[in-house]
Formats: structure tokens, C-alpha cells, sequence
């Protein structure tokens, strides 16, 4: 029997994406099954930690508890179509009653960028269903829900069946192999054999989907097994090469330095203390010092600056899950990993730091008390890179100095709020980061007075018209009830008359830096509002 047949489909949700050249949407995350439907363009789909080719007539899915992305990258913009569903099963210990069914289904496993239906259909389909969920109509939403069981029953059959790659298909499949035998001596001939192209048209077309040629990637890819074996072993250079496909050790030290930018002793010397950051604000202190973390709380969506910027250099990932739900977890991953100094929050449980200081040296940042300049100096003074930390923070004052004089005439005489959502409710939101660099530093005025110059305090549209703020700076939870709020409330007149939203002045800013106090958190927003107000 298959699985279906003892589940049933409820659709949840049907949205259309219609993105211009260029647009891309940040990660967010799903309760809910998903699948994606390209009918027009193409783009990028990021989900957890893999990247898919999103082609038009394609379906791909995405399970409960994950993150996904969008992006487009073609020249003609993108449409894709959204399904959002859930799946219930029969309670086994209460019979009659049903269970959402949050596992991921293992019968849409393997439609990530596979041609399931004859084009026509597909779209005609979901074209339908688009309409008929938000016709209002009597029985729209009825009828969509029959065609959605058509195209999820049409969708399982045609894994029976066998179906010609195409040439993103096949380019996908080289892409897979290189990532699999990157060691080996891989050459173009072997690569474009495989995909039955030219070498020419073999070469063209893979730099025009991934921005980088084949060897690049190749190489790419080996450099990264490099740095994560110089971090976790005492390997010789020579066993390193070797590891990853260069025979001669001179060439890959040369090529190396070349692609890394230092060599490989350099490297080696800098990543040899295994220093491990507890809590996501320790990677922005230690960052901030040239030292990339031997261990960190990473994710694409939760981390996700970090996690694509310094993901690949940091050999040991622990859970970057909700801060703290996973504590745990990420102590048994520490303890394995065997950190020779962990930096921390001070804010943790006394559980927590009893465990972390049975394992050896532990230093804490400040969650509450000192500046973020001072914890920077004293970690500074700790791990013997003083030189390091001035040069970052005179840096860092010219920075915002630059910033300060170019966004005077933005910032003068005008008020700013900055609003959280979250399921269904705003807020006015000020964390010690927005005070400091925001309102503080970069000279903006605050259209909203808390109790105290740091809150989190529930408005209403209506107290936002009273504001009357000349910018609204704003922070989406990237989660499927938030998300529809969201959209409703763009589309509702009240929101519509707000000042700053009828004379365009209102912008979408990244959660991460804005909600993080540390050196790294706070050059991020100074570049994120420079971007925002003066494009730079």
C-alpha cells in the first residue's frame, strides 16, 4: 500500500510569486509541506543546505521544518507558484482521531528539478488553481482542493515512470559527480562526455548557470576540504595535497595561496587553537578578530550570514535552532569535538556553564553590562590579537563615519520606526544594537518612545498613523503564519495610508544583524542601512 493511501491532503495555501531580474527572497521556514511550481523563468531555490536550478514546467518540494529561498537569475524575471499543504494521519493511540503528519514524505523526495508532468498540463493545472483559490468564488477553494489531489496523485505515478533528462538535468547530474570525485583527476573531456554535450557548449553552460567554470568549481571545492582538514588534524601539507588530488605539494601550496589568499603554514598557524563560539554573537566578536571558530551554531536560515559567508572554513556545526532550544545538543557536539577554549553569552543557564567548564577554558561576553567595544578588547587581550582588534575598530569608526556624513540628508528631521511582525502582531522593536548604532551612532530619530530605550512593545496599525514615521524599517518572521499576516496587511487600506508607505519610504530589513550585539552585528547594519538609504 502506499503512503498515501493512509494519509489525507488538506491544501493549506496557494500564492504566486511574480519577481522581476534580480529579486530574491530571504530563507524562511515552513511548518508546512510545500511544493514549487516555475511556470515562467528561472532561479535559484536554496533549501537547507543544497542549491537546485529552479526551471520553468519544473515541481519541487520542500517538508515540514525546513528553510527554503528563492532567487531569480535569468533575464526574463520569475513566476513560480506556491502549494502550500498538510498531511494527517490516523492517531494510532486515539483511533478515529487525526495527527498532522509532520515527517518529510518520502514520495516527493526526488522531485527537486524533475519535469513530472507534460509541460501544458502542469501549468494549465496549476494555473487553474491559482485562480479558483482566490476567486472568492462559491466552491473555488472546493474545486482547488480536487485539483490539488490530481496533481499530487499525478505527481507519485510518474515516479514509476522513466523520463529523458534534459540539459539542466544532465548538467545537474555533472555538478553531483564533481562534487563526489573532486579528488580525482576530473578533466572537461570526461565531464561533457557524461552530460553528452560539447566541450565548448559543456563549458559555456555550466559557467552561465553557477557564475564559475567546472575546474573552478573543482577547485573550489578542494580548497574547502583543505581548510577543514588543516582545522581538525596534524596532517603534513604533503598528505593534505594528496588528500584532495594534488600530487605535488609546491603546486598546491602556490595554488592555494592564490585561491585562499595566504598559504597554507600561514593558514595553518592561524586555525591551529581550536576555539569554539558557543552562541551565535561569539562568531561576531571572534570574526571581528581574524579568528573563524573552530565550532559555531550555524544555519542557513538562522545563521544565515554565517553560515554563508564562514559555513565551509568552521568544521564543527552544533544547532543554531531557536537560540537555546537546542543547548543540549550542541554540548555533546562540544564535548566531542574537544575545544581547547570556548567563548560564550554570559546569559546561558547555570546548567550550561557548569557543563561547558568541565570541558576547560571558558571566557564569557557580557550579555547585558559593558559596551561591545570593551568585550571586543578584553577577548582581545585573552587570545593576544590587540594589534588585530585596534585595526578592526578604527576601521570600523571610519565606517561609520562615512555612513554618518553620506545619510545626513536622509536622517535629518525625519522619524523612524522599527517594527517586528510575528504571527499575527506588530511590534515597535529597539534592541541594544538598533540604540547604539542606529538611532545612536548613524543619527537617526526614534518615531516611537518606549518605556525604556531598549523594547519590544505590541502596536496597532492606528498607533502607527498617530506616529506619523517618515521611514519604517521592518523585520518579517519568515514563517507561514507570519508570512499570510503579512500579506494581509499590505493589502488592507489602513495599512496602505501609513505615511511612510504612501510615499515609498518603507524598507525590509534582515532579522540577524538587527537582533545581534556584537562587533560583526553591528558593521552589518551600518552597511545594511547605507544600502538601504543610499544604495552603497
Amino acid at each position: 500500500m502506499h503512503a498515501l493511501d493512509s494519509l489525507i491532503v488538506k491544501l493549506q495555501d496557494v500564492d504566486r510569486i511574480r519577481a522581476k531580474q534580480g529579486w530574491s527572497q530571504r530563507l524562511k521556514y515552513t511548518e508546512s509541506h510545500v511544493l514549487l511550481v516555475v511556470t515562467h523563468g528561472e532561479g535559484l531555490l536554496q533549501l537547507e543546505h543544497g542549491e537546485y536550478l529552479l526551471s520553468h514546467q519544473r515541481v519541487y518540494s520542500c517538508g515540514p521544518k525546513q528553510t527554503y529561498g528563492i532567487r531569480e537569475v535569468g533575464a526574463a524575471g520569475l513566476e513560480v507558484i506556491i502549494l502550500r499543504f498538510n498531511l494527517y494521519q490516523e492517531c494510532a493511540s486515539q483511533p478515529g482521531q487525526l495527527e498532522i503528519w509532520r515527517e518529510e514524505a518520502e514520495f516527493l523526495k526526488n522531485h527537486h528539478g524533475r519535469l513530472l508532468l507534460p509541460g501544458e498540463k502542469l501549468i494549465s493545472l496549476c494555473e487553474s488553481m491559482d485562480y479558483n483559490w482566490q476567486s472568492g468564488q462559491e466552491l473555488g477553494r472546493y474545486r482547488c482542493q480536487l485539483e490539488f489531489q490530481n496533481l499530487l496523485y499525478d505527481l507519485v505515478q510518474s515516479q514509476a515512470g522513466t523520463q529523458k533528462e534534459d540539459s539542466l538535468a544532465l548538467l545537474e547530474r555533472t555538478k553531483a559527480y564533481i562534487e563526489g570525485h573532486f579528488t580525482e583527476n576530473l578533466t572537461l573531456e570526461r565531464l561533457s562526455a557524461m552530460a553528452g554535450f560539447s566541450q565548448s557548449y559543456y563549458v559555456d553552460l555550466f559557467k552561465k548557470r553557477y557564475g564559475m567554470s567546472a575546474m573552478e568549481y573543482m577547485t573550489q571545492l578542494r580548497m574547502d576540504k583543505a581548510k577543514r582538514l588543516m582545522a581538525v588534524s596534524n596532517l603534513k601539507l604533503r598528505d593534505i595535497a594528496h588528500q584532495i588530488g594534488y600530487q605535488d605539494e609546491f603546486y598546491f601550496s602556490r595554488k592555494f595561496k592564490k585561491e585562499v589568499g595566504v598559504s597554507p603554514s600561514v593558514y595553518m598557524k592561524k586555525r591551529c587553537r581550536k576555539i569554539a563560539a558557543y552562541s551565535i554573537e561569539a562568531i561576531g566578536y571572534l570574526l571581528a578578530l581574524d579568528i573563524v571558530p573552530y565550532a559555531a551554531p550555524l544555519h542557513p536560515k538562522w545563521t544565515g550570514y554565517y553560515y554563508q559567508h564562514y559555513g565551509k572554513d568552521i568544521p564543527v556545526h552544533m544547532s543554531a535552532y531557536r537560540k537555546g532550544l537546542d543547548w543540549e545538543s550542541n554540548i555533546s557536539i562540544l564535548r566531542e569535538a574537544a575545544p581547547d577554549l570556548i567563548i560564550s553569552l554570559d546569559n546561558i543557564s547555570a546548567r550550561e556553564k557548569e557543563l561547558l567548564e568541565a570541558m576547560g577554558e571558558v571566557h564569557y561576553i557580557s550579555a547585558e553590562i559593558s559596551d561591545w567595544r570593551e568585550q571586543l578588547l578584553r577577548l582581545a587581550v585573552l587570545l593576544g590579537e590587540e594589534k588585530q582588534a585596534d585595526r578592526w575598530l578604527s576601521a570600523f569608526a571610519s565606517k561609520v563615519h562615512t555612513a554618518k556624513t553620506s545619510l545626513a540628508e536622509a536622517a535629518h528631521d525625519r522619524k523612524t520606526v522599527v517594527l517586528r511582525i510575528e504571527k499575527e502582531q506588530l511590534y515597535a522593536y529597539c534592541s541594544r544594537a538598533t540604540c547604539e548604532i542606529f538611532y545612536g551612532e548613524l543619527g537617526f530619530s526614534a518615531g516611537y518612545s518606549g518605556n525604556d530605550s531598549m523594547y519590544n512593545d505590541p502596536i496597532t496599525v492606528g498607533s502607527l498613523h498617530l506616529l506619523e514615521a517618515d521611514y519604517l524599517l521592518v523585520m518579517v518572521r519568515q514563517e507561514d503564519l507570519t508570512l499570510a499576516y503579512w500579506r494581509r496587511l499590505c493589502e488592507s487600506p489602513e495599512w496602505q495610508s501609513l505615511k511612510a508607505v504612501r510615499h515609498n519610504q518603507l524598507f525590509m530589513i534582515s532579522p540577524s544583524p538587527w537582533l545581534e550585539y556584537s562587533p560583526m552585528g553591528q558593521e552589518r547594519i551600518v552597511e545594511e542601512v547605507s544600502h538601504l538609504f543610499i544604495g552603497k
